[in-house]
């Protein structure tokens, strides 16, 4: 009987070397590094080179047939790409009011009475706000948004605050006030 138990677990080590070896023969090909945690990478501390790597190559040993038949469905298969993941961007349909800076600074005035907040637009968000008119011209517009947008993995968000909008197009520097995770409710 532990005859068979060595036999099998030295299969084990034996498709864990051969595995290894296709991995860097693909990664080769790609022109890409390993990023696979090494035992003899001087990098890495003394968790993952004695406790991790140890225990992540005797779990293989033992499940090597797993590992085998997952790598020779995605050898059959073909690997699937990714989604491209979605990218927020506001909509003209989300625009709501064109407003000036002095409006929008009026609206976002903090008013703390323990004074934990700094008094100004947008408290300790303030310098986000500096960043944002920073982004302005002369003749941009500055619009406030409200949008309800679904991600690739489609969680909905409730999204409002201010976007640049210049000669007629909505461009991507934006400063969210709010962000709503709507789907829990």
């Amino acid at each position: 009987m532990m005859i068979y138990l060595l036999g099998y677990m030295l299969t084990g080590l034996l498709v864990i070397v051969l595995m290894r070896l296709c991995h860097q023969r693909t990664l080769a090909r790609a022109g890409e590094t390993d990023i696979l945690i090494s035992i003899f990478d001087k990098e890495c501390d003394w968790w993952d080179r004695w406790l991790l790597t140890p225990l992540l190559h005797l779990f293989m040993a033992a499940f090597w047939p797993v590992l085998l038949l997952l790598r020779l469905w995605v050898a059959i298969k073909g690997e699937e790409p990714l989604p491209e993941e979605k990218v927020f961007s506001v909509q003209p349909e989300n625009l709501q009011q064109r407003l000036t800076i002095a409006e929008i600074e009026q609206r976002h005035h903090v008013f703390d009475p323990l004074g934990a907040v700094p008094a100004l637009p947008f408290g300790h968000l303030h310098p986000a706000w500096l960043a944002f008119i920073e982004k302005t011209r002369p003749d941009d517009e500055i619009w406030s948004f409200d949008a309800v947008w679904e991600d690739s993995w489609r969680r909905r968000e409730h999204l409002a605050g201010y976007v640049i909008r210049r000669d007629g197009v909505i461009s991507d520097d934006r400063l969210l006030t709010t962000i709503k995770d709507l789907n829990d409710t």
